[in-house]
């Protein structure tokens, strides 16, 4: 028999520049591309993009390398850009929101970035601008705010570093999230046992505020011979505040 070895590269051709223009705060963008053709004798068995499509560009220049391998394990390659383009605004005003109301998510944490405080879209990078944050006693504080700071009020400050125009605002910490309950689950206990929740489960609470509870229960009675004797519905009722 005979054997031949294939020794064709494949060939591959990648597109052209790619320019990504960005809308006014973005700072960077999800971009999807391919070969404009990969294409090898004996057929395509692998195409590697680095890095790979719908990867997250940040502002610049970014250089993509797209490499083909056939079934012989012969590579070819290629490299294009993809640059991304930051929006310019129309004039470099800087309008805050007078008082802006911000909830905890269900992690209990709020970072607040200028996008939270700015009006409007008309501004280039959000991550651009310096915050400076002060609590009530005029101390700086971080941008990260936690359980301890609901229902305070903190003073922002929003600067562009590049004209030094700022503005300022008011900003409220809340907690609008219900409380997330999780009820153990049904169990049976003898007539003589305890039927307090120490012994048959208490409900599991998650929530950023303190709260109260209040247990309801409804028992209904099977009689003497009834199995069970009897069954307790037993409600939760969680309040933060």
């Amino acid at each position: 028999y005979s054997k031949h070895n294939n020794m064709e590269k494949p060939k591959v051709v990648c597109p052209g520049t790619l320019f990504v223009n960005l809308n006014g705060g973005e700072c960077g963008a999800y971009v999807s591309y391919a070969p404009v053709s990969a294409t090898d004798n004996c057929g395509v068995v692998s195409i590697v993009m680095t890095p790979p499509s719908g990867s997250w560009f940040g502002i610049g220049t970014h250089l993509v390398t797209i490499v083909v391998t056939d079934a012989a394990g012969n590579t070819a390659s290629c490299t294009f850009n993809v640059i991304v383009i930051e929006y310019v605004p129309t004039d470099y005003n800087l309008i805050c929101n007078d008082l802006s109301h911000v909830s905890m998510d269900a992690s209990c944490v709020f970072v607040v970035n200028a996008d939270e405080v700015l009006e409007g879209n008309n501004y280039h990078c959000y991550d651009d601008y310096i915050i400076t944050i002060k609590n009530a006693a005029n101390q700086p504080v971080g941008n990260t705010f936690g359980p301890a700071d609901i229902g305070k009020t903190f003073t922002i400050k929003i600067t562009d570093p590049e004209t030094g125009n700022s503005c300022w605002s008011n900003l409220k910490i809340e907690d609008k999230l219900k409380p997330a309950l999780t009820c153990p689950p049904n169990t049976t206990i003898a007539c003589s046992e305890s039927s307090g929740v120490a012994n048959t489960g208490n409900v599991g609470v998650a929530d950023c505020s303190a709260y109260t509870t209040v247990v309801d229960d409804e028992f209904a009675d099977f009689g003497q011979c009834g199995s069970p004797r009897g069954q307790i519905l037993r409600t939760w009722i969680v309040t933060d505040f």
